[in-house]
C-alpha cells in the first residue's frame, strides 16, 4: 500500500511539473498550437524510421532466441513483441515480459527462453541507451562548453569499454533480475558474439530513434534546429528516464517532463515548443506502438472466426 501511494505521489509530482510549465508558457504554447502546420511527408518518414527500428529490435530478440536454440518466424515474433508491449502501460514494467512468455509458449517456444532472452535484450538495450546518451550528450555540449570536452571524451571511452564488457556482465545480471522479478532464469549459454551483435543492434536502434525524433520535430515545427546528436541524447535520456520510472505506466509524464527540461538546454526548442513536441510525440509513438498490435489481434480474430457454410437446399 505504501509503495502504491508513493507511485501515485511521484506521478502526481511529475505531472504537476509539466502542468506548471504549461501554465507558465501558456501564451507561447497557444501561439505554437495556432501556427501548427504538420508536414505529412516528414511525419510519414519519421514513422517509417521508428517502424524500421522496431523491426531491428524484433530481429535482435529473434537472434538471441536462436542463440539458445529456439527458433521463431519474424512475423510471429513481431506479433508477440507488439501485443505483449501493451503490458508497458500497466504499472510495474513486468507485464510485457509475462505476456511475451505466455504468447511464446503458445507458439511452441520455451517460456524460460522467451522470458530470459527478453530480459537479456532489455538489459543490453538499457546499457546501449546509457552509452548513446553519454556519447551524444557529450558531443552536443562540446560546442558550448569547452571544459566539457575532456569529460565527454572520458565518458565516451568509458561507455565503449562498458559495452565491450556487457556480454560478460549481462548474463549473471539477467539471472539476478529474473529471480528478483520471479521470472524464469535466462540460459547461461548465449554466445558472447550474439550478445555483442545485440549490443550493436541496440546502439543503432537508439541512434535511429533520435533521428526519427529530429525528423518528427521538423514535421511539427517546420524545421529542426540544433545538432542531430542533441536529438539523439534528449530522446534517449527521456525514454530511459520514463522506462526506469517503475511508478509511471509507459513512462507517462516522466518522459514528457524530461523532454521539456532538456530540449531548451540543448538548443533544440523553446519551452513552449518543447511542451508541444512532448505531447504530440507521446501520441505519435503510442499510435505507432499500439496500432500494429491491434492489427495483429484483428487478424487473429478474423482467422479464428468459424467458416460459415451455406445450405443450398441440395441435401
Amino acid at each position: 500500500m505504501l509503495w502504491r501511494t508513493l507511485q501515485f505521489a511521484l506521478v502526481a509530482a511529475v505531472l504537476s511539473f509539466v502542468a506548471l510549465s504549461v501554465a507558465g508558457q501558456w501564451v507561447e504554447v497557444r501561439a505554437s498550437v495556432a501556427g501548427l502546420r504538420p508536414h505529412a511527408g516528414r511525419l510519414f518518414a519519421a514513422s517509417l524510421i521508428v517502424l524500421a527500428t522496431y523491426a531491428l529490435l524484433i530481429q535482435t530478440w529473434r537472434m538471441v532466441l536462436s542463440a539458445v536454440g529456439e527458433g521463431m518466424g519474424f512475423w510471429t515474433a513481431a506479433r508477440i513483441w507488439f501485443v505483449s508491449s501493451f503490458g508497458k502501460y500497466v504499472p510495474g514494467k513486468v507485464w510485457a515480459i509475462t505476456a511475451m512468455s505466455v504468447m511464446a509458449g503458445r507458439e511452441g517456444v520455451s517460456a524460460t527462453a522467451a522470458a530470459g532472452s527478453s530480459i537479456v535484450v532489455q538489459l543490453l538495450n538499457l546499457a546501449a541507451g546509457l552509452a548513446v546518451m553519454v556519447a551524444a550528450g557529450g558531443e552536443a555540449l562540446r560546442g558550448d562548453l569547452a571544459w566539457a570536452r575532456p569529460i565527454a571524451v572520458t565518458a565516451v571511452t568509458g561507455s565503449v569499454i562498458a559495452l565491450a564488457l556487457a556480454p560478460f556482465v549481462v548474463r549473471p545480471l539477467a539471472s539476478r533480475v529474473a529471480r528478483w522479478r520471479g521470472r524464469p532464469t535466462p540460459s547461461g549459454n548465449i554466445p558472447a558474439r550474439a550478445l555483442w551483435l545485440a549490443v550493436l543492434a541496440n546502439v543503432i536502434a537508439w541512434v535511429l530513434y533520435g533521428l526519427a525524433f529530429r525528423v518528427f520535430t521538423s514535421a511539427i515545427l517546420g524545421e529542426a534546429t540544433g545538432a542531430t546528436a542533441g536529438y539523439i541524447a534528449v530522446y534517449t535520456s527521456s525514454y530511459l528516464l520514463g522506462y526506469l520510472a517503475f511508478f509511471a505506466p509507459g513512462g507517462v509524464g516522466v518522459r514528457e517532463g524530461a523532454l521539456v527540461a532538456l530540449m531548451p538546454r540543448f538548443g533544440l526548442a523553446s519551452v513552449a515548443d518543447a511542451l508541444l513536441l512532448a505531447a504530440l510525440s507521446r501520441l505519435w509513438l503510442t499510435v505507432l506502438e499500439i496500432l500494429p498490435g491491434l492489427l495483429f489481434l484483428a487478424r487473429d480474430g478474423l482467422r479464428a472466426r468459424p467458416t460459415q457454410t451455406v445450405d443450398d437446399g441440395s441435401s
